[in-house]
């Protein structure tokens, strides 16, 4: 009868022992599986903050190209302003004397001229 309470005691020790063996096993799984469900976690917020950065970056890019173009845009329009100004200002003294020859007469125009011309020779420089 002894070597039967040796052997339960024995019984009792392994299925302890193999109790044991099994919750380490089913806790260390578990962990992986917490520490596996985290990394996926971390990677598809990193993945999100690469994609944000990208998009970030070509809207970035593309308001700098716009800006560019607005400045190329506003030189044409300030260009064509001068090139208005400068083409009326260059036009104005043969406008000026079509219309002064219209309303007067061309001989009284070349009198004109010609007495402001003396007038400006003979005024100090």
């Amino acid at each position: 009868m002894r070597w039967l309470a040796e052997d339960f005691a024995r019984e009792r020790k392994w299925k302890m022992a193999q109790a044991k063996k099994v919750a380490s096993a089913v806790v260390r799984f578990h962990t992986v599986r917490q520490q596996r469900a985290e990394k996926v976690e971390r990677d598809k917020e990193g993945r999100a903050r690469r994609n944000a950065s990208r998009i970030a970056r070509e809207v970035r890019r593309f308001w700098s190209n716009i800006q560019i173009v607005a400045q190329h845009k506003q030189q044409l329009q300030a260009d064509k302003e001068k090139k208005k100004v400068w083409s009326f200002l260059l036009l104005l003294p043969h406008r000026a004397i079509s219309f002064l020859r219209e309303s007067t007469g061309a001989s009284v125009i070349c009198t004109s001229m010609a007495s402001d011309a003396r007038r400006a020779a003979s005024l100090p420089p």
